[in-house]
């Protein structure tokens, strides 16, 4: 099995097969947390990382979660709730925020303290993003994200940054002068447009290397290569710009404002218990070496879709014990062929689709 091609096509764990009404808005621009309970691919993962965070096994049917995009890249993150003891030290129980970064699922609201400690109804959020991820509100508190963690926006202060460069730059920007003359704007309004940009990189909190990656990015002077090699760092310069431009032009009433995230649907239910193959699959070398995989973290969402997406197929708990043999490499393709040739077929068409939508690196 470890030589056999991964090949595939599917659906990711977070997909839903049912129609899942999306919770009501409270306020315009934000969208308060729904936590469900119902048995899924979500709830498993999230024992799964519950318990590596305690140190022992956690109730599964004590897990409440939602499933949501704060940040539009590859899977969903996961809202997680439990009022277990042993996650709830000094009787204080909160919400987790599992995001894959790069090769690890991290608890994106770890370490915020008291103020984001507050009960999963008292949590939104809100259309504004930062760097690609919606800010959050815990009862009143705000939280924004600097591109490595959550952190209060109230704690945020301005940076004094020497703009003038950029405004230049801005200024002769294309992209920008076309847009704001298609909604009947002057050289007069890029400018104040510009302007406006400039002061939101200073109330972010940003330095001036970030300004000017984004002025690199709008003026065309930084390579396809030198992207590359800063990843993600380029990554939250870009993404922070152009969510200024796009606010700085609604604020003139030429384009929408950011809207939160809607909900995702939750997956259809998992009918077999499932465990076994994902242990099993996880466990590999070659999935875990996989150029798209290469962790354990990695693996284990790799997997969680794979069998997500077979069980939507239909594969029932034979299927699932069959497969955990057949990727321990003591049953072999033909094998698995002669005895199960839809459960290896399911199997194989899974697989590329799962690879294909996991988050970079």
């Amino acid at each position: 099995m470890a030589s056999r091609t991964l090949k595939l096509v599917a659906a990711l764990f977070f997909v839903a097969a049912a129609a899942f009404s999306a919770p009501a808005l409270t306020q315009e621009g934000e969208t308060r947390l729904e936590l469900i309970d119902a048995p899924s691919m979500q709830r498993f993962i999230a024992s799964v990382l519950l318990a590596r965070e305690v140190g022992g096994p956690v109730d599964e049917n004590g897990i409440a979660y939602e499933s949501l995009s704060i940040n539009g890249y590859g899977f969903p993150e996961l809202f997680v709730y439990s009022e277990q003891a042993a996650l709830c030290p000094g009787g204080t129980c909160r919400v987790r925020l599992f995001a894959l970064v790069d090769g690890e699922f991290r608890d994106l609201l770890a370490g915020l303290g008291p103020k984001a400690e507050v009960a999963p109804d008292q949590i939104a959020i809100l259309g504004e993003t930062n760097g690609g991820y919606n800010q959050l509100s815990f009862a009143d508190n705000v939280f924004m994200w600097t591109g490595e963690r959550y952190v209060e926006k109230a704690t945020v202060a301005p940076t004094k940054l020497d703009s003038a460069a950029f405004r230049d730059v801005c200024s002769r920007y294309l992209n920008l002068d076309a847009a704001i003359r298609m909604n009947g704007g002057t050289p007069e309004d890029q400018a104040a447009v510009c302007g406006c940009i400039a002061d939101g990189f200073s109330q972010r909190g940003l330095g001036g290397e970030v300004l000017d990656l984004f002025t690199r990015e709008i003026d065309g002077t930084i390579s396809d290569e030198e992207k590359r090699q800063l990843g993600k760092t380029h990554e939250f310069a870009s993404t922070n710009g152009y969510e200024l431009q796009t606010l700085c032009m609604a604020a003139r009433g030429w384009e929408s404002e950011p809207s939160p995230p809607l909900p995702a649907n939750p997956p259809a239910p998992i009918a077999s218990d499932v465990a076994g193959f994902v242990a099993a699959c996880r466990a590999q070398d070659w999935i875990v070496s996989n150029g798209k995989i290469g962790s354990d973290d990695r693996a284990l969402a790799f997997c969680a879709c794979a069998a997500t997406a077979m069980s939507a197929k239909g594969l029932m708990q034979e299927d699932f014990e069959a497969l955990v043999p057949f990727y321990e490499g003591s049953v072999s393709d033909d094998e698995l062929s002669e005895q199960r040739p839809d459960t290896l077929l399911a199997n194989d068409e899974v697989s590329e689709t799962c690879l294909q939508e996991m988050p970079a690196r």
